[in-house]
């Protein structure tokens, strides 16, 4: 019913956009912005959205993204961990978070990572795939192997 009622308001008529409202312009701005690849309009927006609603994990997730596409992976490492404490069951913060920490060189960090991700949603299988490559960067074949053949079976 309000939403109705902005939208019927006249031309003259300023509309107060709420701040839930606001919280979903922003973070969809910057969902359109990881599009075109433009990383700071997305960290600019999805702050914009943390600012209104300090417990947005996906804005949080979102902004890591971006900071770990600029190569702020200390920055992308913190955002997923804000993303995680806010909901313990985001698998893909994990999965994200892992990926920044095997390019910090952290690579047991990103195993830990990978393999919680996987507790949360045992059919990730982009959680698996990156598993495979920290295991077989740490040298671990019997691993990374067992990892292909769970990819396999969940992929048929």
């Amino acid at each position: 019913m309000e939403d109705r009622q902005r939208a019927s308001a006249g031309p003259n008529e300023k509309i107060q956009i709420t701040p839930p409202a606001q919280e979903a312009n922003t973070y969809d701005r910057a969902m359109v912005e990881c599009e075109t690849g433009n990383w700071e309009k997305v960290i600019t927006d999805c702050s914009r959205a943390i600012a209104i609603n300090p417990r947005f994990a996906d804005a949080y997730s979102v902004r890591g993204h971006a900071k770990s596409m600029k190569k702020d992976l200390n920055g992308a490492i913190g955002d997923y961990s804000e993303a995680i404490a806010i909901n313990p069951q985001f698998a893909t913060a994990y999965c994200y978070r892992g990926n920044a920490k095997s390019a910090n060189g952290d690579l047991d960090g990103a195993i830990a990572d990978y393999t919680r991700a996987i507790e949360i949603d045992p059919r990730c299988s982009d959680a698996y795939l990156y598993r495979i490559v920290a295991r077989t960067q740490k040298g671990d074949e019997a691993g990374a192997t067992a990892d292909e053949n769970k990819l396999i079976e969940i992929a048929k």
